[in-house]
């Protein structure tokens, strides 16, 4: 039988998990800590205290331990079977969101209906933080140099699992304190 452990992370400041392909100057973050981020954050966590890529190391990171995703708390994953109403009215006489496991889409939406693709949904907002360039050598702001990027609040509360099988020792994991997730 496998072991669940429960992983707890709580910001210590705003954090970025840029979600990559960044549109026009904004670079967006995930509204989570995929577990992958996790995983690479323990193992680094690891090493940086004297840890080395020993059989231990292997086993721990590449030997079918898996890192679940670590969500704020209230947040949840869409199935992927959902589907929005795209410009929904209360007054359209359908409801907003269906999902299709249990029924078809009812008829007369005419904003059309568009896939939640197991979208998270979560009580965190982002938030926007400006930034830019500078000239070198001033004070002036390089021009067409402005950007932005989306962060997570600081003291954000997010949780999540990691499932060790059978016969593997996960007591190395639960010595590990502060580990650094995002920018």
């Amino acid at each position: 039988m496998s072991t669940w452990l429960d992983v707890t992370l709580t910001t210590e400041q705003d954090f970025s998990l840029g979600t990559g392909g960044a549109r026009a100057y904004l670079t967006r973050t995930h509204p989570y800590v995929p577990g992958s981020v996790l995983r690479g954050a323990l193992a680094a966590a690891w090493l940086a205290s004297g840890g080395s890529t020993d059989e231990t190391f292997r086993t721990l990171w590449d030997g079918g331990v898996r890192f679940g995703p670590c969500f704020p708390e209230g947040a949840f994953v869409e199935p992927q079977s959902a589907v929005r109403c795209k410009y929904h009215e209360a007054s359209a006489g359908h409801r907003e969101y269906v999902d299709e496991a249990f029924g078809p889409r009812p008829a007369g939406c005419a904003g059309g209906w568009e896939r939640l693709k197991g979208a998270t949904v979560s009580a965190v907002r982002p938030k926007m933080r400006p930034s830019s360039a500078q000239r070198p050598g001033t004070i002036l702001v390089e021009s067409g140099q402005l950007f932005a990027y989306e962060t997570l609040p600081r003291g954000t509360l997010l949780r999540g699992r990691i499932v060790v099988p059978d016969g593997v020792d996960w007591a190395p994991l639960a010595e590990l304190g502060r580990i650094f997730v995002g920018a």
